[in-house]
């Protein structure tokens, strides 16, 4: 995985998908899941990989199909679960006419409580 340091993002993509070894640059989109998907990679959001339904018509399925986790939210949304943390609807990958998703838990406490190191300032 020499790509995720500082270069790409990382992501929840199942190997067994048929783009499991997908790799999205830092600063870059691609569209996957038939154009049914973007998914973006920003440094800002941690290098994590980010989804969501296109809105673009799929390339050879007839339309594309629902893209949200189990407890029905749609894919890139997330909800509060509770007071530290966020639950995200994060795109798995595809087989056959089915978007997968995983339903991924970040705890937001630990990264608002850090200091900021004192040579963070801000530059213009």
């Amino acid at each position: 995985d020499e790509f995720l340091h500082g270069v790409a993002c990382g992501s929840s993509i199942s190997n067994s998908s048929v783009d499991g070894r997908m790799v999205v640059a830092n600063g870059t989109y691609v569209f996957t899941a038939n154009n049914c998907v973007i998914c973006k990679c920003d440094s800002t959001n941690n290098f994590t990989l980010q989804c969501q339904p296109s809105g673009l018509k799929p390339v050879s399925w007839p339309t594309c199909p629902a893209a949200q986790c189990p407890n029905n939210l749609p894919l890139g949304n997330y909800t509060l679960s509770s007071t530290c943390t966020r639950s995200t609807c994060a795109y798995a990958g595809y087989r056959n006419q089915t978007i997968l998703t995983a339903l991924l838990d970040d705890n937001t406490c630990s990264k608002s409580a850090m200091a900021p190191s004192s040579d963070e300032g801000s530059k213009i």
